[in-house]
C-alpha cells in the first residue's frame, strides 16, 4: 500500500474530513490534499499527519532473524514540520 493512499484510509478510519484534520494541524484542507496527494512525503508530514489523528509513527527495518527499531514514538518536537 502507498503511503499517500494509507493517509487518506487512515484519516478516513478516523472518521475525520479532510477539513477537520486541517483544523487539528492548524493548516487549510486544500494543505491536507495535497499532502494526501503528493508523490513524496517528508517523515515530519507524516509524523505531523499521524499524530493529527492520533497516533505515533514508528519505522523499523524488519530483516528475517530480527527486526531493528529505528525511530519510535516519534513526538512533535523530535523532527522539524515544514508548514
Amino acid at each position: 500500500m502507498l503511503v499517500i493512499s494509507a493517509l487518506t484510509e487512515l484519516r478516513e478510519s478516523r472518521k475525520l474530513t479532510q477539513t477537520q484534520l486541517a483544523s487539528v494541524l492548524d493548516v487549510s484542507q486544500a494543505r491536507v490534499s495535497r499532502i494526501e496527494n503528493q508523490d513524496d512525503l517528508n517523515l515530519s508530514t507524516l509524523n505531523e499527519v499521524v499524530q493529527g489523528v492520533g497516533g505515533e509513527v514508528r519505522i523499523s527495518a524488519v530483516f528475517p532473524d530480527e527486526t531493528v527499531e529505528l525511530l519510535g514514538g516519534m513526538s512533535a518536537t523530535d523532527v522539524e514540520s515544514p508548514r
